[in-house]
């Protein structure tokens, strides 16, 4: 009797362990998908766990973009680089232009990227309109970015970029972002959907030599492979498929040259590089002119809003020199919202 009494018990045992292993995974991807922190289904039900969103870690990037277009279907897509992403409010897009709006930031998007990730989200999406950042220094003048495969199959494979681990620690940063708020080092989207990077570590920074210093690295690497040819064959390949991608998905093009703070300006001059760029933006004109497309060169815009009232008005116009704020961006939406074909 005794016998019979130990093998129930050791079979109990080992059935409370499958249990508690099939148990934690299920509770561990409740709990990120609860949260949500890589804001896919833009579910704001949970405010106060997951209303601020801490910036998506450059390895989900693409993933997070393609699986949440999926899913939300949006209207209207704007796809650029961590500018992009950092300076234009979803939140704010969608309610101005009265539809569901994407934002999508990849660091250093390349026109590869571009347009692989618009290949990838028409077969799942009808965007009527998309919004593509186009720089002289992402393109294939200045190097190609080493891309991912994109083929039809590619949703099924988007779960690669969110392994277990990084997801559920990312989770737990948003939660403690949302309960214990940000803190110093943290940059984050609050409630509204405005990008924060605290102004007085951006005012420290701009300061030090350290950060001059970085920016000169920085600014050395990104031009270091260009060959100074505007008239990069590559560059037009890559952007004619995405224009016959367009017009065979039925979605209107806008390209955009985003505002470039004066210090990247002059840097761009002390380079000689003017001429080059310049130049490529001609090209890039000519061939969206002959696609019946629309290019918009904000690069040297000066004429911002002054500080105001607003939550967005009391920013700096640039976080750093390359990132500018809601600021701009809430103004250039306005003007991009009337751009191109007529509605």
């Amino acid at each position: 009797m005794q016998d019979f009494n130990r093998e129930i018990s050791i079979t109990r045992f080992f059935i409370c362990i499958a249990i508690i292993l099939i148990a934690a995974p299920l509770i561990l991807l409740s709990f990120v998908i609860f949260i949500d922190p890589y804001n896919i289904s833009r579910d704001r039900s949970h405010a106060r766990f997951n209303a601020m969103k801490l910036e998506i870690p450059s390895s989900a990037q693409i993933g997070t973009a393609i699986l949440s277009s999926a899913l939300y279907q949006p209207d209207i897509l704007i796809l650029g680089s961590s500018r992009v992403r950092r300076g234009f409010n979803e939140v704010f897009a969608s309610q101005l232009y009265g539809a569901k709006v994407q934002v999508t930031g990849i660091n250093t998007l390349h026109l590869s990227t571009a347009k692989n990730i618009f290949r990838s989200v028409s077969k799942k999406t009808q965007l009527k309109k998309i919004y593509i950042e186009v720089n002289y220094f992402m393109a294939n003048d200045c190097g190609k970015a080493d891309d991912p495969a994109f083929d039809s199959d590619y949703l099924v494979k988007l779960f690669s970029y969110f392994p277990p681990k990084n997801s559920i620690l990312f989770s737990m940063k948003t939660l403690r972002i949302n309960i214990l708020g940000p803190r110093a080092v943290d940059s984050y989207y609050d409630k509204q959907g405005r990008f924060h990077d605290l102004p007085s570590k951006v005012a420290s920074l701009a300061d030090a030599e350290s950060y001059k210093s970085y920016q000169n690295n920085f600014f050395q690497n990104m031009t270091k492979n260009c060959r100074r040819n505007p008239e990069n064959q590559a560059d037009i390949a890559e952007l004619t498929e995405i224009f016959k991608l367009a017009q065979s998905s039925h979605t209107e093009v806008v390209l955009l040259i985003l505002p470039a703070s004066p210090r990247a300006l002059a840097r761009v001059r002390q380079a000689e590089f003017t001429p080059t760029v310049d130049h490529w933006k001609k090209n890039v004109a000519r061939l969206a002119r002959q696609f019946q497309a629309t290019l918009i060169d904000y690069e040297d815009r000066n004429d911002f809003p002054e500080p105001g009232e607003t939550a967005a008005n009391k920013m700096p116009l640039f976080w750093d020199e390359n990132h500018f704020s809601n600021r701009i961006g809430d103004r250039l939406l306005g003007e991009m919202r009337t751009s191109g074909r007529a509605q």
